[in-house]
């Protein structure tokens, strides 16, 4: 992990970082230079799929088809995560996130933070053991259970309303994904009262079809929750869990996937049963 650090930041790859209109997240590009200079080419980046992949413990001709086609490509990282603050929107009931200094340079000669926050802050990711009494936990899943091709879904049509599954027969594309992001809008509201009010909420019947056609490795939204804020039983939760399929809340910078092949990597902090977990959630591109 050192080698490959200093392979790819020691060479000159120091990403740029340009806002989202309205929502005031970031996404990271290389800047034009060294597109041309070649700094961060495929090499590197076959070396970052290659030993991550690796981790996951795949190593099935689809993982090599992937470095295949990887080769020769530059690839755009886009950051699809809130970042965790004290003051950042919670699910109501959620305690506080507590930051706290506890060493200082000036006076200790070196840097340390007590974090104090929930497994459901931020962007995160909900295990089946969330809401299931017998459901797994992240540490009992695969590794490669949080990484995978990736699809988003423009449902912004539906603010306030539930999707329905006639919208996903007129989508063909998510059949073949491994993440399915539905783009609400609603990150655009993050910190303010309304990211909690009227977000598009999946029909049952449109959970079921997304679970029928391939049983995705998870479903994630730019929004609060899959469901509704007034539920009390959460049954779009229950049918993912159910499935042992993934939920990923609280995303950001959808926008810049529409109509974009990518993949998805959302590794959570390794914490013994854990029922659920911030992440990175970061999407890669090849341009």
């Amino acid at each position: 992990m050192v080698e490959w650090g200093k392979s790819l930041y020691e060479k000159g790859c120091h990403c740029e970082r340009s806002r989202e209109p309205a929502s005031g997240r970031v996404k990271q590009s290389l800047p034009k230079q060294q597109r041309m200079n070649g700094n961060f080419r495929s090499v590197a980046i076959t070396q970052y799929l290659a030993t991550t992949l690796h981790i996951i413990g795949q190593t099935s001709g689809e993982l090599k088809n992937r470095l295949k086609k990887i080769k020769g490509q530059i690839m755009r990282f886009i950051d699809l995560s809130h970042p965790i603050q004290e003051d950042m929107p919670l699910y109501p009931g959620t305690p506080p996130v507590r930051l706290k200094q506890l060493h200082k340079f000036e006076t200790d000669g070196y840097r340390e933070k007590r974090l104090t926050f929930t497994s459901h802050t931020g962007t995160h990711v909900d295990a089946p053991a969330h809401m299931l009494k017998n459901g797994k936990t992240l540490d009992r899943l695969p590794l490669s259970q949080f990484y995978g091709k990736g699809i988003v879904l423009d449902v912004r049509a539906f603010k306030g309303q539930l999707i329905p599954v006639g919208f996903l027969n007129t989508q063909t594309s998510w059949q073949k994904a491994e993440f399915i992001l539905l783009y609400t809008g609603f990150s655009t509201h993050w910190g303010s009262e309304a990211y909690f009010k009227n977000f598009p909420v999946l029909s049952s019947a449109a959970a079921d079809l997304l679970l029928s056609k391939g049983k995705p490795k998870g479903v994630g939204f730019d929004g609060i929750s899959p469901d509704a804020m007034d539920s009390t039983d959460f049954p779009i939760h229950h049918k993912f869990f159910a499935a042992e399929t993934l939920i990923i809340e609280n995303l950001t910078n959808l926008s810049l996937l529409i109509n974009k092949e990518f993949e998805l990597s959302l590794f959570p902090l390794s914490v013994l049963d854990a029922d659920g977990m911030p992440v990175r959630a970061v999407a890669l591109l090849s341009e």
